[in-house]
Parts: structure tokens; C-alpha cells; sequence
């Protein structure tokens, strides 16, 4: 799962529950990460997670600018950075 200020990554135990495996894997990350990707990168024979992100994004660089729209949103498009 990706958001704002950290992703949360799942293991899927077979049984109908979850186990929260972000800090073992090593993805929590901060930021803005928007999606995720499972493919085989390095033909190794395992998946790998590929994690986009948005914009450097954060309380202590938040712009705001005249519109209504960029009020709601807090922040200005990516195109304006």
C-alpha cells in the first residue's frame, strides 16, 4: 500500500490474514509514493517491488498558490515545481 509519508507492504500468510512486513523489506519510505510493481527485474527467479513517487512533498515545503483547487489539495501541480 502507498500514501503519503510511508507505503505499508503485506505478506499474504494463505489462511484469509496478513502479516505486516514493511520494516523487514525494507519499504516504509517517506515521501509521496503513488503505486507499486511486482516484476521479475534481475532474473533471478524472485519478484521485485517497484515503488513510484510523486513530488518532494512535505509540511516543511508545502506551497500553496491562488485556486480553489490547489487550496483543497494543499499543494501546488507538479508541473508548477
Amino acid at each position: 500500500m502507498t500514501g503519503y509519508d510511508g507505503n505499508t507492504l503485506y505478506h499474504n500468510n494463505g489462511d484469509g490474514t496478513f502479516t505486516d512486513v514493511t520494516k523487514r523489506a525494507g519499504v516504509s519510505a517517506g515521501g509521496w509514493s503513488v503505486g507499486t510493481g511486482f516484476f521479475a527485474y534481475d532474473n533471478n527467479g524472485n519478484l521485485d517491488l517497484f515503488v513510484t513517487r510523486y513530488v518532494d512533498c512535505s509540511f516543511r515545503n508545502k506551497r500553496y498558490c491562488g485556486g480553489t483547487e490547489t487550496r483543497l489539495a494543499g499543494l501546488l501541480s507538479p508541473r508548477q515545481f
